[in-house]
């Protein structure tokens, strides 16, 4: 019997491996389908589960028609196998089946939802429901044992979540930066065939039963089915409402890269794991019951120390930040802080879901069937829950308040339990302890949003100096002109917070006014806590990014610009006689930073009336909008934020291609600092693999790419254009001319060099399947090498005229 069940276990761990795995490979290719904003990410993941709802539905009914347990489990899996296959071998982002859904839904948002979440379920949906069916059937086979029959499900449900942890962890670290989204697939559909192929040998004969018993589909519903069914529910929308929040909270306390996502999720997945092992040795062990309306107040208790603790994450990343010496070290420190604000929590989630299986409604026959009803309910559950924080909690609440109140829903549903379950004895204490955590709730210090946005996640030691000067994180061996010397005096500094934004799409915005003795004061724009310009060090670098494109352009109809930030570039475009000008921004706090504090940089161009910005990310924008473009510009912000490789990739630079009219050029911003001369020659190698003619430039300590499918050349009347903006916007004539000659002497690498990088070099082209660059760049982040220097010399080594590092940069900061 124990050698059967050891075996359950290993092939149920397999199963939650391979949920994981899968799980994180459809959220990445449909990112380049229907979107990286938060809101697609939510659709996708609601018909994932919309997907396990069905396929434990499904199960009751196979069950209920004499399918034999382990014959449906092994069929399950192999649907997963065979489901994995075919994306790998029919999945293309570029389908028109795809575009003309998704051009048809940007009429509207409740079509932009119907149309993605069409999407999502034409890819995913099949595969979910495979998923969904796996815990059902095994359950089943709990109608084989007697007194185990509850631990048997604890220890399965366990075994799961183990496998699921373990590939949040390898996941990232391992799998996807070695053989790609695609080579995941393919061990996705290996290991679940073999799964399918072993169950299927277990099923003929091979389950052993207990005292002559024999499985049968015999279900009766009972009295007490209502509340198991209804906790399921209220947890899995509970637990999934809550971890929408806290991946909100993560990308401002610990980063937004791939990794420290994956952490957050091993985290929670160990969490859930340990929550369930410890109500599956309480009964092996014979103890008594765990109380279920113990668990909720456990819970809220637990829920209400985090709280208390968000806002000092950031300080524990600094106290911790000696040891974040390089890339392992760094994710380590992250590690960290995520277990002691994340684990107390999860472990008390992690037993409320086996704590149902303690009812001896588990040990009678058919109780595999109500497994069944109890995954549909949960996983219908983290739908809505999904959704409703997405869409309503973290926009109209906020993250800190959303946290406060599900404390004290916690404690009412503990209370519920209790009405339910008629125990008047234990009734006026669970009002007791509600209030006091009610009050402890409301009355909690409010968060600190300076201290919680500091970026101490994103910078690690360099926090302090980001404190002390908010505008840049300096770049190591690089004079910025806001980086105070070492000779500089030492002057007063105050800082205020001007403006706070939270949106579930975008996390938190900023803006930090800063004075300095003997220095203009400074508005720097974050996004968690993350640089995106100011009105000071960056301004010559964000003029650059539209006027460099420009002087090449021969007509000037219409240009898009991929990421707002502080609006200049945006107002830098509209000022170039452009006839109509588009602005695809993904987060909805940054056009209203921008109008509220950096309206006389931008010059109000927001309300210009041949600007329109598009709540929504550059590459859904073109694949969605059949418009060309004269120039598209792209000034996103740092490219190890995850999902960010969707705009480096060679299928974006393939859709950019068809959506540049005649003569149009495309501008691609990439960084020079923390990251090494392998990513920057991977970008570089990947445009040109679409366009034959690709130059770089460095002005204002950032990169700048232009690629064109034409030989690129300065246009006289387009040069006069620019300098008719820059006389504008210079204090006199020689002033602007000066500007000019600037910017046309920033051409660092001409066509030939980039071409001479791409055959000789051999760089990664980094595509949708393989996002080399999401898993690379962010392992440059902690270090303190110079890497400006190093990729500064490295490219140098194929200009022609050898290249020499600019005096003084402002903005080694992206």
């Amino acid at each position: 019997m124990e050698s059967f069940r050891a075996k359950l276990y290993v092939l149920f761990c397999l199963s939650g491996f391979v949920g994981v795995l899968a799980e994180q490979v459809f959220e990445k290719m449909l990112s380049v389908v229907v979107g990286a904003s938060t809101p697609a990410a939510a659709t996708v993941l609601a018909v994932y589960f919309l997907g396990l709802c069905l396929g434990g539905y499904l199960a009751t009914c196979l069950v209920k028609r004499g399918l034999s347990a382990l014959v449906g489990y092994a069929l399950a899996e192999l649907g997963v196998a065979l489901c994995c296959l075919g994306l790998l071998w029919f999945f293309n982002p570029g389908s028109d089946f795809y575009t003309g859904l998704l051009a048809w839904g940007a009429a509207s948002p409740w079509k932009v939802i119907t149309a993605r979440a069409a999407v999502a379920a034409s890819m995913i949906l099949p595969t979910a429901i495979c998923l969904g069916l796996s815990f059902p059937f095994l359950s089943s086979v709990a109608a084989r044992f007697e007194q185990d029959a509850t631990y048997y499900l604890a220890k399965l449900y366990c075994a799961n979540l183990v496998g699921a942890a373990f590939c949040a962890i390898a996941a990232p670290f391992g799998i996807f930066p070695a053989i790609g989204l695609s080579g995941a697939l393919t061990v996705c559909a290996l290991i679940d065939a073999v799964v399918a192929g072993y169950a299927w040998r277990l099923s003929p004969g091979g389950v052993p039963v207990a005292s002559g018993r024999r499985e049968t589909a015999v279900f009766r519903w009972e009295m007490n089915d209502a509340l198991i069914l209804t906790v399921a529910f209220v947890s899995g929308l509970l637990f999934f409402a809550l971890e929408v929040i806290w991946s909100h909270l993560v990308g401002v306390v610990v980063g937004t890269s791939v990794y420290a996502f994956s952490s957050m999720l091993f985290v929670v997945l160990v969490g859930l794991a340990v929550g369930g092992l410890r109500i599956a040795r309480k009964v092996h062990a014979g103890a008594s019951p765990v109380r279920l309306h113990g668990l909720f107040f456990l819970c809220a208790g637990t829920l209400l120390t985090q709280v208390a603790l968000w806002p000092l994450g950031p300080e524990g990343i600094m106290r911790l930040a000696n040891f974040a010496s390089g890339f392992y070290s760094g994710e380590l420190v992250r590690l960290a802080v995520l277990v002691g604000l994340l684990l107390p929590a999860t472990c008390a989630y992690g037993m409320v879901y086996p704590s149902l299986f303690q009812q001896r409604r588990f040990e009678q026959p058919g109780s595999g069937l109500l497994v069944g009803y109890m995954t549909a309910a949960n996983a219908l559950g983290c739908v809505i829950g999904a959704m409703l924080a997405t869409f309503f909690l973290i926009p109209h609440l906020g993250s800190e308040w959303t946290l406060r109140f599900f404390t004290v829903l916690l404690t009412l549903c503990g209370i519920a339990v209790l009405w339910v379950e008629r125990d008047r004895k234990n009734l006026r204490d669970a009002f007791i302890a509600a209030s006091v955590i009610f009050v402890l709730a409301m009355g909690l210090p409010r968060w600190s949003r300076r201290a919680l946005t500091s970026g101490a996640g994103v910078y690690f030691n360099h926090g302090a100096i980001v404190a002390a000067s908010p505008a840049v994180a300096p770049t190591p061996g690089v004079v910025s002109a806001a980086t105070p010397t070492q000779n500089a005096p030492v002057v007063a500094i105050s800082e205020e917070l001007t403006f706070f934004h939270e949106h579930s799409n975008g996390g938190m915005t900023t803006v930090v006014e800063t004075r300095q003795t003997g220095i203009p004061t400074q508005r720097t724009l974050y996004t968690n806590g993350k640089f995106q310009g100011d009105d000071q060090g960056q301004q010559d670098a964000q003029v650059a990014f539209a006027l460099i494109p420009s002087l090449h352009l021969k007509t000037r109809r219409d240009a898009l610009v991929i990421g707002l930030g502080t609006g200049q570039s945006a107002a830098v475009v509209s000022g170039l006689d452009f006839r109509a000008v588009d602005v695809a921004e993904i987060s909805p706090g940054i056009p209203l930073a921008a109008e509220e504090q950096f309206s006389n940089l931008n010059e109000n161009v927001l309300h210009s009336p041949k600007v329109t910005v598009h709540l929504e990310d550059g590459r859904n924008l073109l694949l969605t909008q059949p418009k060309l473009y004269d120039q598209v510009t792209i000034e996103i912000s740092s490219i190890w934020f995850a999902g960010s490789t969707n705009l480096y990739s060679h299928e974006f630079y393939e859709l950019a291609k068809r959506r540049l009219a005649p003569g149009g050029v495309l501008q691609q911003w990439f960084q020079l600092h923390h990251i090494s001369p392998r990513e920057i020659e991977s970008i570089i190698g990947t445009v040109h693999a679409s366009f034959p003619y690709v130059s770089a430039w460095v002005f204002g300590g950032q990169g700048i790419l232009l690629a064109t499918l034409e030989p690129q050349g300065l246009q006289q009347s387009a040069v006069e254009v620019a300098l008719r903006y820059l006389r504008t916007h210079s204090a006199d004539e020689a002033d602007a001319q000066r500007k000019l000659k600037e910017i046309l002497a920033s051409r660092f690498l001409d066509t030939d060099a980039t071409r001479r990088l791409a055959q000789t070099r051999s760089p990664v082209i980094n595509t949708d399947w393989n996002r080399w660059i999401e898993f690379s760049t962010p392992r440059y982040n902690a270090d303190m090498i110079d890497w400006y220097a190093i990729n500064f010399g490295r490219l140098a080594s194929l200009s022609s005229s050898g290249g020499s590092i600019p005096g003084e940069v402002a903005g080694g900061n992206r």
